[in-house]
């Protein structure tokens, strides 16, 4: 879960808690639209786009009954989860990943192995949280080769799909990077509102620069409406709104989960509309 700071309607503190499988939607929407030159298009399509957008799947569990934080009472952002939480999680997200083809499996486990690995619990050597770590990307490395073994024996050399330049290996590499890409570009919807422009590189192509616009004097009926102009253009339309589903909460103290279900929660609805310079 995603939980961002913002001002309630009526001027008090609150939090808008945004699902990881809201936010994986977003960066597979993204996806499924980018590609206008001088950006490649996301390949090989049919198997990376529903990894994407499904690759935060293993939240479901988990956010309907978050986790709280005892110290604070509030519902954990997922950079506050425990390590045991991440790793049952992301192990849910590969299966289901896996289950859809053996490139989504892949793809996921070495996303989630890549920020296993560049996790702080990585390094610290004898302490249980990094025994479990270490124990979890040894059998995710192991099925994760499993599977690009099964989906690189689908591809004929030389067909649209291989070639001897562009190897099983090189296009499941390209296809964690795609995904990873993805992944930045949604959180940086998802995590805050974004005043100040911001440079993320692409996958194949130049970066991309984001550039929050200047909110009207009035909004419209419809909820916030923010707008973003990207630069260079990216996507195959020439004016693209994303809508994103989030929930209200004032922010306060939580006793435990039930109680934070119990709050008549709305969901809060925005559009975000990228617009070419």
């Amino acid at each position: 879960m995603i939980r961002r700071d913002v001002i309630m309607p009526g001027g008090g503190l609150g939090w808008l808690l945004v699902s990881q499988i809201e936010h994986a939607r977003l960066a597979g929407t993204l996806a499924a639209e980018w590609g206008a030159p001088p950006y490649p298009a996301v390949e090989p399509r049919d198997e990376l786009l529903p990894a994407i957008v499904r690759h935060d799947d293993g939240w479901s569990e988990w956010e309907r009954r978050p986790a709280l934080d005892l110290a604070t009472g509030k519902p954990r952002n997922f950079l506050e989860m425990p390590v045991e939480d991440y790793l049952l999680i992301w192990r849910a997200s590969i299966e289901r990943a896996a289950a859809s083809s053996p490139l989504g499996g892949a793809t996921v486990a070495g996303h989630f192995l890549h920020l296993l690995r560049h996790g702080l619990v990585w390094e610290q050597h004898g302490t249980r949280a990094a025994a479990a770590a270490h124990q979890w990307g040894a059998e995710f490395e192991s099925l994760r080769q499993g599977w690009l073994e099964e989906w690189s024996a689908t591809i004929a050399p030389g067909s649209a799909r291989g070639s001897a330049q562009e190897t099983a290996l090189d296009i499941a590499a390209a296809a964690v990077s795609w995904l990873q890409f993805f992944d930045r570009l949604s959180l940086w919807f998802c995590m805050a509102e974004q005043q100040e422009p911001a440079e993320l590189p692409t996958c194949g192509g130049p970066p991309v620069r984001l550039i929050p616009q200047a909110r009207p004097a009035t909004e419209s009926d419809d909820g916030d409406v923010l707008t973003v102009k990207l630069e260079p253009w990216p996507l195959r339309t020439p004016e693209f709104d994303i809508t994103l589903g989030a929930r209200l909460v004032p922010a306060r103290r939580y006793v435990d989960a039930a109680e934070l279900a119990a709050v008549p929660w709305r969901t809060m609805r925005w559009r975000l509309r990228l617009v070419p310079g």
